[in-house]
Parts: structure tokens; C-alpha cells; sequence
């Protein structure tokens, strides 16, 4: 069995929107052996838990509870 290092093949799209009480799926696709475990952080804060879940297949679902929390551009 080799290793193989984990690369990212694909990463989230940029400027996506979603209207309130609507989801946003951010897409992470990656490779390796073993199978990468992703991680989703926004500065130094994981993403895990309330409106944010992280898929099987390594993508983020944000929850968009209200529009104000959309207001100020935020990097993710």
C-alpha cells in the first residue's frame, strides 16, 4: 500500500449567495492515501456545529439564518 500526499483538486467557488433560511454548499475536493480528513476554518475558528456541517465528501453546508450575518463580505 503507498501514500499518497493530500492535494486539493477542487476548492469552493467564489461570490456565491443564498437568500435567508436557504444553504450554501461550499465544494472541497480532494485526493490522497489515506483518504484526507478536510477541515474547514474561518481565521483560527474551525467550522463545525450550529449552522455549519461538514460533509462526508469533505463539503461545508452553511445554514444562512439571516441576511444581516451576509451584510459585511466575510472570506471564507
Amino acid at each position: 500500500m503507498s501514500a499518497e500526499p493530500p492535494v486539493i483538486l477542487e476548492g469552493p467557488a467564489i461570490g456565491l449567495r443564498a437568500a435567508e433560511g436557504q444553504t450554501i454548499n461550499l465544494t472541497c475536493k480532494v485526493f490522497g492515501s489515506p483518504k484526507p480528513l478536510v477541515v474547514w476554518m474561518k481565521g483560527a475558528e474551525q467550522l463545525t456545529g450550529g449552522r455549519y456541517r461538514v460533509l462526508e465528501d469533505g463539503n461545508l453546508e452553511i445554514a444562512v439564518r439571516c441576511f444581516s450575518s451576509f451584510t459585511r463580505p466575510q472570506p471564507y
